[in-house]
């Protein structure tokens, strides 16, 4: 699931990369003050503009069942209003075994949100196999998956 360090919580593990996500964000929103409808709105009008080219989820980890129920109005109205924005998940689950094979067959969520997601990157970042010329991903583990190829999600790339 989620790397951290043992004992911490997840609002702990926020605190922490929150300074990090901002750093490299393109765009940040502060959501603090709003609804959760206000929020989306924030960010589907900040997807607005060309240089946008898509959404990325991550932080914390986006296929936690909480995290799902909170994504899918985002997800389900940047589809809706850009259906040609990618949307990139990164998770620390592996698609194949965790994802696919027991969240994708206990929650429906799960299944809608693999609908609105083109590419995943999945497995934990680990320390020890850090590979800094690795496009989109920080450890040699980590595999980025193109979930709009046919064939059942075959289509596991392995950039090398």
């Amino acid at each position: 699931g989620i790397a951290m360090d043992k004992g911490m919580t997840i609002a702990q593990l926020y605190i922490q990369r929150a300074p990090l996500y901002e750093k490299y964000a393109d765009i940040t929103v502060n959501c603090s003050s709003m609804t959760p409808e206000q929020c989306v709105d924030k960010i589907i009008e900040m997807l607005a503009t060309d240089y946008i080219s898509g959404l990325t989820l991550l932080g914390g980890e986006p296929f936690e069942l909480a995290n799902q129920l909170g994504l899918l109005p985002l997800v389900r109205k940047v589809k809706e209003i850009y259906p040609n924005k990618k949307i990139w998940s990164y998770s620390g689950y592996l698609f194949d075994e965790q994802i696919l094979g027991k969240m994708a067959k206990e929650h429906i969520y799960t299944q809608e949100l693999l609908t609105y997601i083109d590419v995943l990157v999945d497995g934990p970042f680990i320390q020890d196999w850090k590979h800094t010329t690795l496009p989109f991903r920080g450890s040699c583990n980590q595999r980025i998956i193109d979930l709009k190829t046919p064939h059942n999600y075959a289509n596991i790339l392995n950039f090398q």
